[in-house]
């Protein structure tokens, strides 16, 4: 017994994992003809083994070359349906169980092949892939919702954020619903908003009417066309019945105005005489006898804009940034303020001194052009029009204001005669145009400033693919008001498992690249050693 159990331990080899060849020949060939080798107490055992963990390595091999083939499909049906239903997809339950099967499959590759951890680029390229795939399901929608659940975190996956010119938000809405979902510790206030455009192919500015229109399901809409004219010639307005000729064209001029003329504001009462003037000067005051009352001017606007609603908000003037004139005007009786508030060109305010006293009427008076000139220097155009309709005939000017991109005209007294013009909605309205051309866009941007406690910590500006980092969330630029560019839209993205996603595809391409070019290189280097050695 003792010499048998020799025998086997001498053709068993040293070590269960060693079986030489001639046995596992042999120890097949035993197995199909019902016959037991010499020494067959562990060559059985040792075949045995050999057996399992080839089996369980071609099954470890083929689960992940199909994991990797149903990854590739996955990823092409995601690229045809588009990001969102691509994000549902990669986010539902059945492809979160395939994801930690991948994590088990590479788990197990170190337990199966012993190569990996003895091959340095084996065993990085492996740990890159469990560091990206961890990555990626630490910052998915499902793991959000369970810290949420579990640990009660308030952190969110993804959202947006409208932010309104010259105003703070901290809120992020649902990227679906549109309803809150999270709050941020700081807000973000929207300083300016700003378009870049490519140089458009037309240079010469365009005329175009805006009217009423009905839509195809029958609503009240309101359409726009181009109108094509010629200098001289009369052509029709369209949805309109206005005809149309113009008289004159400037590609480049000035405003002209009458002689003298300057911004006041005037003073009238219940009969529309004048009572008096005052120039638009802070400190500007005049005193009445009848009716007993005072009238300054507080304040002078270039551009009055409204920050902010509610009792927060504040009233600055945005000098530079567009037009809009107005006064704050202050009506005072003896030490008694009887009203205080502001006057526009285009909306006159009428103030009752007493309850039952006639009302005064205060308009801020601002000349607008008679006319225009040709003015080398000048980047803006000026169009004069001659409108005719159902026998009524009007001249116009269209000059854009200084730093804007278009001139309007109403037609509403030309289509509705002077009687009935105060009697149409601004949707019923026809509308003259005359627009610059523009090239397609090119960029956006939003510049912010970060606020924590009402204090500015930092600022910075957020355009497409540079966004901004902050608090745990990448804020991108993603779209904006396309009508008046009153706000911007911004998408926020978590960065949770953003890190190990990126330090994992750092050491898989470490790994790869020593894989395939720096073994080789390494054992090219050892061989011309080993060559220089023999020589010597």
């Amino acid at each position: 017994m003792t010499n048998q159990t020799a025998n086997c331990n001498d053709q068993c080899g040293a070590g269960r994992w060693a079986l030489p060849f001639r046995f596992r020949f042999i120890g097949h060939w035993c197995l199909v003809i019902g016959h037991s080798p010499p020494g067959d107490c562990l060559i059985r055992k040792n075949l045995l083994l050999f057996i399992v963990v080839k089996l369980l390595r071609q099954i470890i091999l083929w689960a992940v070359l199909t994991a990797i083939g149903l990854l590739v499909v996955l990823s092409a049906i995601g690229a045809l349906c588009g990001a969102e239903k691509a994000k549902e997809l990669f986010n539902s339950w059945p492809l979160i169980a395939f994801w930690f099967v991948c994590l088990l499959l590479l788990a197990s590759g170190f337990a199966a092949f012993r190569r990996l951890i003895t091959a340095p680029a084996g065993i990085v390229m492996h740990l890159g892939a469990i560091l990206i795939i961890a990555g990626a399901m630490w910052g998915s929608q499902g793991a959000h919702e369970l810290r949420k659940w579990a640990l009660g975190a308030t952190k969110v996956q993804s959202g947006i954020m409208l932010i309104p010119q010259q105003e703070a938000e901290k809120t992020i809405y649902s990227n679906h619903t549109h309803e809150p979902i999270a709050g941020l510790p700081f807000s973000l206030y929207l300083k300016d908003f700003s378009i870049d455009y490519y140089p458009p192919k037309e240079k010469e500015w365009f005329l175009i009417v805006v009217a009423p229109a009905m839509d195809a399901q029958g609503q009240m809409g309101r359409r726009e066309e181009r109108i094509a004219w010629k200098e001289g010639e009369e052509t029709q307005v369209p949805m309109t019945g206005v005809h149309l000729k113009v008289l004159r064209y400037f590609a480049r001029a000035r405003p002209t105005f009458t002689e003298g003329a300057k911004p006041h504001l005037a003073i009238t009462d219940a009969d529309g005489k004048m009572l008096g003037d005052l120039p638009p000067e802070a400190g500007a005051e005049v005193t009445f006898k009848e009716p007993p009352v005072t009238v300054k001017v507080t304040r002078v606007f270039q551009n009055l804009k409204v920050v902010g609603a509610g009792a927060e908000h504040q009233v600055v003037d945005d000098v530079g940034h567009g037009e809009n004139p107005a006064l704050q005007v202050l009506v005072g009786r003896q030490a008694e303020v009887v009203w205080e508030g502001y006057v526009f060109p285009q909306m006159p305010r009428q103030v009752r001194p007493e309850p039952e006293a006639p009302p005064l009427t205060l308009q801020y008076a601002v000349p607008g052009p008679t006319g225009a000139a040709e003015d080398p220097s000048s980047p803006s155009p000026a169009i004069e029009l001659q409108l005719t309709h159902e026998g009524r005939t009007e001249h116009h000017w269209l000059l854009p204001e200084p730093g804007a991109s278009a001139a309007q005209l109403s037609l509403a007294t030309l289509v509705a005669g002077p009687s009935d013009a105060h009697g149409m909605g601004r949707m019923m309205t026809p509308m003259l145009y005359l627009v610059e051309p523009q090239g397609h866009v090119k960029s956006y941007k939003s510049d912010v400033a970060v606020l924590e406690d009402n204090r500015k910590v930092d600022e910075a500006v957020i355009e497409v693919n540079h966004p901004l980092h902050l608090g745990g969330y990448h804020f991108y630029q993603s779209d904006y008001d396309h009508q008046n560019e009153a706000y911007t839209v911004l998408s926020v993205s978590s960065d949770s498992g953003l890190a190990a996603v990126y330090l994992g595809l750092a050491i898989l391409s470490i790994g790869a690249f020593w894989r395939f070019w720096g073994e080789a290189a390494w054992a090219w280097m050892t061989r011309s050693d080993q060559r220089e050695s023999r020589r010597a």
